[in-house]
């Protein structure tokens, strides 16, 4: 039996409540500045090959510690924002200006962006919560934040977010440059290059900042980004030999289910179109060769991936994530989806790897549940709250003892709440 050891935690500013279809405030508060600088990785397109899906460079943000101590820790969070499942996806991604902010780092992408919140135009350096498709905790997780109330962890650490432009989680290594036309205009560029915009992201943050000298690495990502937290997980480790890695994926545990065929042959065709096998986990690729299986229908769902990934995993999912649920499978009822996730978590993650763990919740929302206390127009996040702990400090006690050699405290979180459950949402346990 696991023992149940309890935190107190802070009273949350800003705290939302559930009204009909739309989360309000309630005495919101105006948080202070969480300024990133924007890294546009120019040279990497020569040493690399590095690219986005239309042939213009990598960008990441970037924000160095805030306290010299702290000066060898870094947090590295892969954007999200779904996937390009066929070449015309692809090509919209690339090209249409009201999609292209995925699929391209030209600064007209970013402004013509729909997911801009509050609506603020690009600049060299911006405050995390106006960062399209980051939005400080909604979308880029809490650990992006800088306030140790709530993010005792990784608050004045390293903070990297590499922006997602190749459509692939991050998992493309296709040399062959594709021509496409778009708009009238025919033989325009489609790169798949994500596996080589990630080497080339940390080669650069290596040689410019001295990652290569990390003591501690946390990496993270939302949806599509959580689902390359599980993809590179060990690659993260075999880079950095000398960090002490862990990973912290964000509802990207999407699984696979015979009712829905048709999201794990996406997974293969983005796996075999986009060249992804240097992208995918090397020992669960090597596992598939010796068994006469393609990487691409055998390392690309993350209960797959999960039985090999050697560094400690802390999964961060809703059992009822809508998401998840449309995307996985076609069962229309979301208790029965939970059920299913928390037996796949605990088969895959959790048996005989007494060093995972898992913050299960039950509320219905995809990503932002890190309890932040972040009120922005359209992506606030969600106080989650099981048995007094919110995920940033469950993390902070379970990263604690793995990195001190000793068995965590506690490796399980689960809101037990049947489907709906608005208070799940609210930090109802």
């Amino acid at each position: 039996m696991i023992a149940i050891a309890r935190k107190i935690v802070r009273v949350r500013l800003g705290q939302p409540r559930y009204s009909g279809c739309a989360w309000q405030s309630v005495q919101a508060s105006d948080p202070a500045p969480n300024l990133a600088e924007s890294v546009l990785l120019t040279d990497a397109v020569t040493t690399h090959g590095a690219r986005c899906l239309d042939g213009s460079p990598q960008r990441l943000w970037l924000q160095l510690a805030s306290h010299p101590a702290n000066a060898s820790k870094w947090y590295f969070h892969f954007m999200g924002g779904a996937w390009c499942k066929s070449e015309e996806e692809c090509i919209d991604r690339a090209y249409d200006p009201t999609k292209c902010y995925r699929g391209s780092s030209n600064v007209s992408c970013f402004n013509a962006n729909g997911d801009k919140e509050p609506g603020v135009d690009f600049n060299q350096t911006m405050d995390f919560r106006d960062v399209p498709a980051i939005n400080g905790a909604r979308w880029g997780g809490g650990l992006l934040i800088s306030d140790p109330t709530t993010n005792p962890l990784t608050h004045d650490w390293n903070k990297v977010e590499i922006v997602y432009c190749d459509g692939g989680s991050y998992s493309g290594n296709n040399e062959t440059v594709g021509r496409v036309s778009f708009g009238g205009i025919d033989n325009r560029p489609l790169y798949y290059r994500g596996q080589r915009n990630l080497e080339a992201a940390i080669d650069y943050l290596a040689t410019e900042h001295g990652m290569d000298a990390a003591s501690h690495l946390v990496v993270s990502g939302d949806s599509a980004g959580g689902l390359a937290t599980y993809w590179h997980a060990d690659w993260f480790q075999t880079r950095l030999p000398k960090t002490k890695v862990i990973v912290a994926p964000d509802s990207g545990f999407f699984l696979g289910d015979q009712s829905k065929p048709a999201w794990p042959t996406s997974l293969a065709w983005i796996a075999t179109a986009m060249n992804s096998t240097r992208g995918l986990d090397a020992s669960c690729v090597s596992a598939a060769a010796a068994a006469h299986k393609s990487a691409a229908t055998a390392c690309t769902l993350p209960e797959d991936v999960a039985k090999h990934i050697e560094v400690p995993v802390f999964v961060m999912n809703s059992r009822f994530d809508p998401a998840l649920i449309s995307i996985s499978t076609s069962k229309v009822d979301p208790n029965v989806v939970g059920l299913k996730v928390l037996d796949t978590v605990n088969r895959t993650v959790l048996a005989g790897r007494p060093n995972n763990a898992a913050f299960i919740t039950s509320c219905h929302e995809h990503c932002g549940q890190w309890a932040q206390g972040q009120i922005l127009e359209g992506h606030n996040d969600f106080n989650v709250t099981i048995d007094g702990w919110t995920a940033p400090f469950a993390l902070d006690s379970w990263a604690a003892g793995v990195w001190a050699g000793q068995a965590p405290a506690r490796t399980v979180w689960v809101q037990k709440h049947l489907y709906p459950c608005d208070d799940c949402c609210l930090g109802g346990n």
